[in-house]
C-alpha cells in the first residue's frame, strides 16, 4: 500500500479548535464578570441615598482574572482527578511482563511514559492518557491484560492511540480547554446565586434611612418599617431578582451549550488525529481491525449523528474514514465556517464594550476616541496607566484578531485538503464562495442575535434595577446597510482564499523532508492575509477620506504592500523546499508522508 498523509502535519487541526475555546472563555467570562460586584459596592455605605446598581462594564475584568485563576488551578488538579476516573485503581510494578509491551512501543514512538495504572474492572477495555513529561500516565481498565495476551495486535493499537494523544501534545489542549469550561460554568453559578441576595442591599439601604431619616428626625423601629414596607420591597426584591435572572441565565444556557458544543468537537477531532497518527505507527489495517473488531460497520443512524455533537468520541464510521482518507480529516463544513462568522460578530461586541469601558476608566483615552483618533486612544491604552484595564484591553484585541485568525486558518486547512484530493479549481471555487458567504452568514445572525446586547443597553439595567418589565432582550434589527457591509469583508476573504490556493498548489509539489511546524503555517497565514488586508485598507482610506491623497501615502501604502508580499514569497519557498516540476499535487510530498 503506497504511503498515506499525515494529517497530524497540516495547518488549523487542534490550535485553531483552542483558539475558539480560548476566544469565547474570554468573552463568557468578561460578559459574567459585569454583574459580579466592583469596588463601590463595599465602599459605598448603607446610609447612601444611591445603591450601586447590577451592572459594571468595568466589573468584566474580575470575570477575566477569576477565570484565569481557577482554570489554572483546575488544569494544575487535572492528573489527580483523571486517576480515579475509573474508580479505584493499582499501579503496574515495573517487573510486570506487561511494561515489555510498553517499552517496546515507547521506543518506537519515542514517548516515553512514567507510570501505568489499572483499575479493578475486567470488563473495561478503555484507557486514558493524562500527565506531563516524567509524570506522563495511562490509566487502563484490567480486561487490557486480558487483550494483550488475546489480543496482542489490538492491545498494542488502542496503547498507540494513547502514545498519539501525548505526541500531538493533546493532554495540554484537552485539559486546559476542560478547565476553562469549568472554570466559567463556576462564574456563572457563582452571578447567579449573587444576583439573587444582590438586592438585599438595597432593601437594608431603605431600612437604615428609614431609621434614621435626614434633617435630625428620629427614626422608626424596624417592626414599623416591615409592616408599612416589607411586601412592597420583597415584592421588588422579586422583581429585581427575576429581572437580572432573566437577563443572564438564557445567556449562561447559550454561552454553556456553545462552549461544552465546542470543547467535545476539539475531543473528537484530537481522536480522529490520535488515530491517524496510531495509524502511522502500526499500519492501517491493525488500527481498522482494531475500530471495526473485523466485522463491517453500518453507515451511522440520524440519532447516532446528533448524539455525536455531545460524545467525546466520534462515530466509528469517522474514525475508519480517518485512517483510510487522512487527507480529508478535519475538512471544514459550511457549519463550521457559519459559527466562525458568528463568534467574529460576538468578539465585535465585545470590543465596543471593552471600549465603553477603556472610555469611561481612562479619561485620555476617552477623550481621544471622542475626536476620531482610534491609534493614538489605542497607544494611550498600551501605556498601562490602569494595568488591570490595559491588560483586559490586550486580552480583547488578541481575541478580536484571533476571531479573523481561524477564519483564515480554516481556509487554508479547506484549500489544503481540496488540492490533496485533487480537486479542480473550477469545483474549490464554487465552494469556496459558499464557505465565505456562510462566515458573512454568520456575522449577520451576530448582529441580530447577540448576548452583549443585553448587557450594553443602559435601559435594560435601569428596568431590572426599579423592577419594571423587560424588552429587548435577544434581538436586534438588521438593516439592508448590515447585510451589504458584509461585502469587503467577503472580497477580503475571497482574495485571500485564491492565494492560498495557488501557494497550496506551490508547496504540494515542492520537496523537503522536515515536516511543516504549526508556527510556520501560521507566518504564511498572516502575511497573506496582511498582504491582501494592506490593499483593502488603502482603497478604504482612499474612499473614506480623500484628503490623504498624496504621494506620501501611496508611497506607504506600496512599500507595505511590497514588503507583505516579499515576505510571503519567501514563506511559500522555505515550506516547499525545493521544486519538482514533474511532482504532482496528487502525490504528496515527504514532509505530509506517514512517519
Amino acid at each position: 500500500m503506497a504511503p498515506q498523509v499525515n494529517p497530524n502535519h497540516l495547518p488549523s487541526g487542534t490550535n485553531v479548535y483552542f483558539l475558539v475555546i480560548a476566544i469565547s472563555s474570554l468573552m463568557i467570562a468578561f460578559w459574567s464578570g459585569q454583574f459580579l460586584p466592583g469596588l463601590e459596592y463595599f465602599t459605598t455605605p448603607f446610609v447612601a441615598p444611591i445603591q450601586p446598581g447590577i451592572y459594571s462594564v468595568g466589573s468584566g475584568i474580575y470575570g477575566v482574572i477569576i477565570l484565569f485563576f481557577l482554570s489554572i488551578s483546575f488544569f494544575l488538579y487535572h492528573s489527580r482527578m483523571q486517576r480515579r476516573v475509573f474508580g479505584p485503581f493499582d499501579e503496574l510494578d515495573q517487573q510486570h511482563a506487561l511494561w515489555g509491551q510498553i517499552e517496546s512501543l515507547s521506543q518506537q514512538t519515542g514517548v516515553k511514559v512514567g507510570r501505568v495504572l489499572l483499575d479493578r474492572d475486567i470488563r473495561n477495555f478503555d484507557a486514558v492518557a493524562f500527565g506531563f513529561l516524567k509524570g506522563r500516565t495511562i490509566l487502563m481498565g484490567k480486561g487490557m491484560l486480558l487483550l494483550s495476551v488475546k489480543r496482542p495486535s489490538d492491545f498494542a493499537a488502542r496503547l498507540a492511540h494513547e502514545f498519539a494523544h501525548f505526541k500531538n501534545g493533546d493532554i495540554k489542549y484537552a485539559f486546559i480547554s476542560r478547565s476553562m469550561l469549568q472554570a466559567n460554568i463556576l462564574i456563572m453559578i457563582v452571578v447567579v446565586g449573587w444576583l439573587c441576595v444582590q438586592p438585599l442591599r438595597v432593601v437594608l439601604g431603605q431600612y437604615y434611612l428609614f431609621q434614621a431619616p435626614a434633617f435630625g428626625l428620629p427614626g422608626a423601629s424596624a417592626e414599623m418599617f416591615f409592616r408599612l414596607h416589607g411586601i412592597r420591597w420583597l415584592h421588588f426584591w422579586f422583581n429585581r431578582s427575576i429581572g437580572s435572572l432573566a437577563l443572564t441565565v438564557p445567556v449562561f444556557a447559550f454561552w454553556t451549550i456553545l462552549l461544552f458544543l465546542e470543547y467535545r468537537s476539539l475531543l473528537r477531532t484530537r481522536e480522529m488525529l490520535a488515530d491517524a497518527r496510531a495509524a502511522r505507527w502500526m499500519g492501517d489495517r491493525v488500527l481498522l481491525d482494531t475500530l471495526t473488531s473485523g466485522k463491517a460497520h453500518a453507515a451511522p443512524t440520524l440519532n447516532e449523528r446528533l448524539y455525536e455533537m455531545f460524545s467525546a468520541h466520534p462515530l466509528v464510521s469517522e474514525r475508519i474514514a480517518a485512517v483510510q482518507e487522512p487527507e480529508n480529516v478535519l475538512n471544514p463544513t459550511l457549519l463550521r465556517f457559519l459559527f466562525l462568522g458568528y463568534l467574529f460578530s460576538l468578539t465585535t461586541f465585545l470590543t465596543s464594550n471593552v471600549d465603553t469601558m477603556m472610555s469611561i476608566i481612562l479619561g485620555n483615552y476617552g477623550k481621544l476616541r471622542s475626536n476620531g483618533d482610534a491609534m493614538s486612544a489605542a497607544i494611550s491604552a498600551l501605556t498601562f496607566e490602569n494595568p488591570a484595564a490595559s491588560f483586559v484591553y490586550i486580552s480583547v484585541v488578541l481575541a478580536f484578531a484571533g476571531s479573523y485568525f481561524v477564519i483564515i486558518a480554516t481556509l487554508l486547512r479547506s484549500c489544503l485538503s481540496r488540492k490533496l484530493s485533487g480537486q479542480s479549481t473550477l469545483k474549490w471555487l464554487p465552494w469556496t464562495l459558499l464557505q465565505i458567504a456562510a462566515v458573512a452568514a454568520g456575522n449577520i445572525i451576530g448582529l441580530g442575535f447577540h448576548p452583549y446586547s443585553q448587557a450594553g443597553q443602559l435601559t435594560l439595567s435601569n428596568h431590572v434595577m426599579l423592577g419594571q418589565s423587560l424588552s429587548g432582550l435577544f434581538f436586534s434589527s438588521v438593516t439592508v446597510a448590515d447585510v451589504t457591509s458584509q461585502l469587503q469583508l467577503c472580497c477580503i476573504l475571497l482574495a485571500t482564499a485564491i492565494l492560498f490556493w495557488i501557494e497550496a498548489d506551490l508547496i504540494l509539489r515542492g520537496f523537503r523532508t522536515r515536516p511543516i511546524r504549526s508556527i510556520e503555517w501560521g507566518f504564511l497565514m498572516i502575511f497573506t492575509f496582511l498582504f491582501i488586508y494592506q490593499i483593502a485598507a488603502v482603497i478604504w482610506v482612499l474612499q473614506q477620506f480623500p484628503d490623504f491623497r498624496n504621494l506620501r501615502f501611496y508611497f506607504s501604502g506600496l512599500l507595505f504592500t511590497a514588503t507583505f508580499l516579499i515576505l510571503m514569497c519567501v514563506i511559500v519557498r522555505h515550506l516547499r523546499g525545493s521544486f519538482r516540476k514533474n511532482r504532482s499535487t496528487s502525490e504528496p510530498p515527504p514532509w505530509l508522508l506517514a512517519a
